[in-house]
């Protein structure tokens, strides 16, 4: 009977043992990627860090206490991996230019090493007369930074001095401050009679005691360090300011403020009457400054503006302001077509006007038109687009403040801009003025489709992770270069599509946030090392560029 059934039971074991040693067979092989987080200044191993890699699936993990990750039942292949922890900065946020993450390759089975950067901190004392702290002055940090080509400054933080005069502010990449402290938003002494002069408060200054910023002194915050400010502060006549304004409708109330010389917002009330159109100010300091009232028509949404430069050396109280209607440009798109394609809508806009207004249901347009003031007097918006109302279809750029704007053309699919003019104003290159109440011409932009297409290779230098293809117009020196595809140092082809027929000269360089390309004194060190490029209509070049480091 058992001889009978053993043929039997082998059967059974023989293809149970094949299939097993098959499925042995068939597992993949799995891989680990592992590495150490380090701080960047010390090297010194950086512990509780949240490492990510990103895959198929995202994974995460904290670093021990020596530092290290270990990521294991990976497939073969690369990953991209990512590090962060309060109190410091991945590489990837400090570099604004897309630079890529950290590429882990599991078949090459090497431990990576993940930088950190620690964080750099201002932090100091406000003293007043006779060495008082000074409690609760508002303390501004001013981050100056190369954004897309132009030396920008921007208020990285705002803090307050507590009841000891001191302030601290951390969170600060490295690069250049500047610190503007105060003014006090009240008098530090009264005169006995409020009707009386005498009142006296602390202005706003920047470090080291400078009045504008022009003057002002820098502070170099480089990784992790620690930067002390003290500042002694005098204090000075305070005054106030009253008057009237004129120029707007029932219940359309007005918005007032006061701006100093530098550009700082003063922290000084002001109360408006709207039955009588009378306003008065609180204590200010002495000193030359703006004051602003804005007021819009809750039914049209048409806003007024008025402004009046004061130099405050008494209390005044005769200041006027008289409301004018704000701006309304005209803009007249053209597109100009040599190819087959359909034909794009150039009637239906996008809708927008700083923010102010209630949005309308977005549309198609062939490009949109972006004022960026280059004076901050009204603290208005950055940028206003082109836009209709449902009563006035007329394409237009409303409710626009008097001031001095850089004007940019963004075209929303493949033409380019070939011009953009107001009168005899080139847009491309030189500033918009627009006027108080006035009629302004309206903007006259030509797209056309014939645009060029440059494609080429690039030969990375030693140190070099990424670069960016900067391109510089040779017919336009005045017009702001173009900042266009980064690139790995594992990706060395590139292609810049969509460009106008011209002369070029084309730049790859490793750092652009370093660099101001918006600057011809600036851009002139380099240029040496671009290529020049002259381009035809519907053509398609090739070239090839050598990555520039910045700072050589």
């Amino acid at each position: 009977m058992f001889d009978r059934m053993l043929p039997a039971l082998l059967l059974l074991v023989v293809p149970n043992t094949l299939f097993a040693n098959l499925q042995f067979q068939a597992a993949p092989r799995t891989y680990d990627a592992r590495g150490t987080v380090v701080n960047s200044v010390t090297g010194e191993a950086v512990s509780g860090a949240l490492v990510q890699l990103y895959g198929a699936r995202q994974r995460a993990m904290l670093t021990g206490p020596d530092g290290k990750f270990q990521f294991e039942g990976l497939p073969n292949g690369s990953f991209q991996v990512s590090v962060q922890k309060p109190g410091y900065f991945s590489p990837e946020q400090i570099r604004r230019n897309g630079a890529p993450l950290k590429l882990v390759n599991t078949e090459e089975e090497r431990p990576v090493t993940l930088k950190l950067i620690p964080e750099g901190i201002v932090y100091g004392r406000i003293t007043g007369d006779n060495g008082e702290p000074l409690g609760y002055m508002p303390v501004q940090i001013l981050w100056e930074r190369v954004e897309n080509g132009k030396r920008t400054r921007e208020n990285s933080r705002n803090v307050r001095t507590d009841e000891q005069g001191e302030f601290r502010q951390a969170e600060l990449q490295p690069g250049k401050y500047f610190v503007f402290v105060g003014p006090s938003s009240w008098p530090a002494s009264f005169p006995a009679r409020l009707s009386q002069g005498g009142a006296r408060g602390y202005p706003g200054v920047f470090y080291p005691g400078a009045p504008d910023l022009s003057s002002a002194a820098s502070v170099e915050i480089t990784p992790g360090k620690h930067a002390e400010i003290n500042l002694s502060l005098s204090s000075q006549p305070f005054y106030r300011i009253s008057g009237t304004v004129s120029g707007y409708g029932p219940e359309q109330g007005v918005t007032m403020q006061m701006v100093s010389a530098s550009g700082q917002p003063i922290g000084a009330g002001v109360q408006f009457d709207e039955a009588r159109g009378t306003f008065r100010s609180s204590w200010v300091p002495a000193g030359a400054c703006t004051v602003t009232a804005e007021s819009q028509d809750p039914k049209t949404n048409q806003q007024s503006y008025a402004s009046q430069r004061l130099n405050i050396t008494s209390d005044l109280g005769s200041v006027h302001l008289a409301l004018l209607p704000s701006a309304v440009i005209p803009v007249n798109i053209r597109l100009e077509t040599t190819r087959n394609e359909p034909q794009v809508d150039t009637t239906s806009y996008f809708f927008s006007s700083g923010g102010r207004n209630q949005m309308r249901t977005p549309q198609y347009s062939p490009a949109r038109v972006v004022l960026k003031p280059q004076q901050h007097l009204f603290m208005q918006q950055q940028e206003f687009s082109q836009s209709v109302t449902d009563e006035d279809p007329t394409p237009a750029i409303r409710n626009v403040p008097p001031g001095l704007y850089s004007v940019e053309v963004n075209p929303s699919g493949p033409p380019y801009v070939q011009s953009a003019r107001s009168g005899s104003v080139d847009l491309l290159e030189q500033s918009l003025t627009v006027a108080p109440g006035g009629s302004n011409q309206p903007i006259e932009i030509v797209l056309r489709d014939d645009f060029a297409t440059l494609e080429g290779s690039l030969a990375f230098g030693p140190g070099s992770e990424s670069a960016t293809i900067i391109v510089i117009s040779a017919n336009s020196p005045n017009a702001v270069p173009q900042r266009n595809v980064v690139l790995t140092n594992t990706v060395h082809s590139f292609q810049i599509p969509q460009l106008a027929p011209g002369e070029y000269k084309i730049l790859a360089v490793d750092n652009p946030d370093e660099l101001e390309y918006g600057n011809p004194d600036v851009v002139r060190k380099y240029v040496t090392k671009a290529r020049d490029v002259s381009l035809t209509p519907n053509q398609k070049a090739k070239i090839e560029l050598e990555v520039v480091h910045i700072g050589d």
